[in-house]
């Protein structure tokens, strides 16, 4: 089994990590790859906070050489990759209540720092809106939907 989960967005050259991948796959052996598309998160009710941190993550992303709407493409890049037939599938979390309703604060918090640098946002804006990730956090009649997760497989033949 070759495997990586939430790594091709982050990269600049996903189809060569493919190749690599599909070439380290002996006969038999899979190669699985989960990876994310933050096309499809979303918040109810709106929060400006979640509104902030999805489009200036992306751009952070986008800036570093990835790309946030990477596992749309999952498909398109196995076949130029040269991995034959995968079988797709897409999931998405959604949390109402507990710790992964906080990960957009979590993830703001932690990513803070590079988007200041890339010059996407500022401090204040940064500060907020994790205030208002908070808030949205707390809220028992809110619900976040994560980004989607794209899974992509396929079985090298003998």
């Amino acid at each position: 089994l070759v495997y990586c989960r939430n790594l091709l967005t982050h990269v600049a050259r996903p189809v060569e990590v493919l190749r690599g991948m599909w070439d380290a796959v002996r006969p038999a052996g899979v190669i699985a790859v989960e990876d994310a598309d933050f096309g499809g998160c979303f918040s109810y009710p709106p929060n400006d906070g979640f509104a902030f941190w999805l489009e200036r993550y992306q751009l952070v992303v986008e800036r570093n050489g990835g790309d946030p709407l990477s596992g749309r493409k999952l498909l398109s890049r196995f076949a130029e990759a040269g991995v034959p037939e995968p079988e797709l599938r897409a999931v998405q979390r959604v949390d109402a209540d507990g710790e992964a309703k906080t990960v957009p604060y979590s993830t703001l918090d932690a990513t803070a720092d590079a988007m200041i640098s890339a010059g996407v946002a500022t401090a204040e804006e940064i500060a907020t809106a994790l205030e208002s990730l908070a808030r949205f956090a707390a809220d028992p009649s809110s619900v976040r939907g994560s980004p989607l997760m794209f899974q992509a497989f396929s079985r090298r033949v003998g």
